[in-house]
């Protein structure tokens, strides 16, 4: 499913998908290598950033597989909330205090499909500057630099492609 196992002691391993390259459906891997192993051992999903080195990986998403890993039952898959946010279109799952049972993956089921055919909310402000900015740049024949940053899942991908949409008459913006 391809993921780097290491061992944690104890006859405890980790499966890690993502590292050294993250993919869209590293999640679902982790759930199809999951559900494939539980018959008989406890099992937690855990997703976020990690710190890696050689050979260890640690941080919170590592922590939160641990504690999942631990309140799961034998035979059991539980999965946090980010894994679950990623892989509830394609599993069989059901809540337990907090987090997810994780009981089957769909085998045709693919990656997450982010939509982005939504109009752009409460971003509007944001918008008009990045447009205006252009104006001015091709106005004054002056280069400008834009940049937008922010925590995971703020936004920043959509108001991307929405300027691109707004500036693509005039315009080929690279992002």
């Amino acid at each position: 499913h391809g993921a780097t196992v290491q061992s944690q002691g104890g006859g405890r391993l980790l499966g890690v998908f993502g590292v050294p390259a993250a993919r869209d459906d590293d999640a679902l891997q982790a759930a199809r290598a999951a559900v494939a192993l539980a018959s008989d051992v406890r099992i937690g999903l855990a997703t976020g950033e990690v710190v890696t080195g050689d050979p260890v990986v640690s941080g919170p998403p590592v922590d939160e597989a641990a504690s999942l890993r631990d309140r799961a039952a034998a035979g059991q898959v539980l999965a946090g909330l980010r894994t679950w946010r990623l892989v509830r279109h394609a599993v069989t799952a059901y809540p337990l205090g907090g987090s997810w049972v994780v009981e089957a993956v769909d085998p045709d089921a693919g990656p997450l499909v982010r939509r982005l055919e939504t109009p752009i909310i409460g971003r509007e402000r944001e918008l008009e500057n990045v447009v205006e900015t252009f104006e001015r740049a091709a106005r004054d024949s002056r280069p400008h630099l834009v940049t937008v940053f922010g925590v995971p899942g703020i936004g920043k991908t959509r108001l991307a492609v929405e300027c691109m949409k707004r500036l693509a008459a005039v315009a080929t913006p690279t992002v």
